[in-house]
């Protein structure tokens, strides 16, 4: 097991017989694309975490989510994306009821490809305290993640800090792709924390 900030990287679990992977995702079918041992294996760890949790908006409320490419997605901003880097973001960051911890097992995976990440510790040693004011404060815009809305629903917006304290500890929410600031200080900040997180990112 690999131990750095905050990320943990477990290898040689199980993953079972791998099936092939469904034309559809988040058909009725899709548990037969699924392979048992592996939902086994993330239920597993995350049950060392926490509790598992879903969303009803997302997949159709499924606990284990099968992630796969889709041909009409695949240069956009979502999970199910192919041809373009997924920008860093806070997982669900517009939710009210953020998880605290994601898991991700990879059946099928592509030795080129690679997980980025970035420590918030590491990008608020990186910005001014000017900076890091400006974010503690309810500035900052963004909005409900496309993978909650795929029947079709509304966007809807929401304004909140980037940077919070919680158990003296501070927490980041944030996401590239749908975030502006509301005023001129705002997206000073923000460009100042794109920055400082593009030099924080890890592999």
């Amino acid at each position: 097991m690999l131990r750095d900030k905050g990320i943990f990287l477990h290898g040689g679990v199980g993953v079972g017989v791998v099936p092939k992977t469904p034309a559809i995702p988040f058909s009725s079918s899709i548990k037969e694309y699924s392979s048992k041992e592996s939902s086994r294996t993330l239920l597993h760890y995350a049950h060392q975490l926490g509790h598992p949790i879903a969303y009803a908006q997302e997949q159709n409320g499924q606990l284990i989510q099968n992630i796969l490419p889709v041909h009409k997605t695949e240069a956009q901003q979502i999970s199910t994306s192919s041809k373009v880097e997924l920008a860093l973001h806070t997982e669900s960051a517009f939710h009210p009821y953020k998880p605290d911890y994601i898991l991700l097992l990879c059946l099928r995976g592509d030795d080129k490809a690679a997980t980025t990440y970035a420590s918030v510790n590491e990008i608020i040693e990186s910005l001014s305290n000017e900076v890091v004011k400006s974010l503690k404060q309810p500035w900052y815009r963004t909005a409900v993640d496309d993978s909650f809305r795929t029947q079709g629903e509304p966007q809807k917006e929401f304004i909140i800090p980037i940077l919070s304290e919680v158990d003296e500890k501070m927490t980041i929410t944030y996401d590239n792709f749908f975030m502006r600031g509301i005023n001129e200080y705002a997206n000073m900040a923000l460009a100042e924390l794109n920055y400082a997180i593009k030099k924080c990112t890890r592999e």
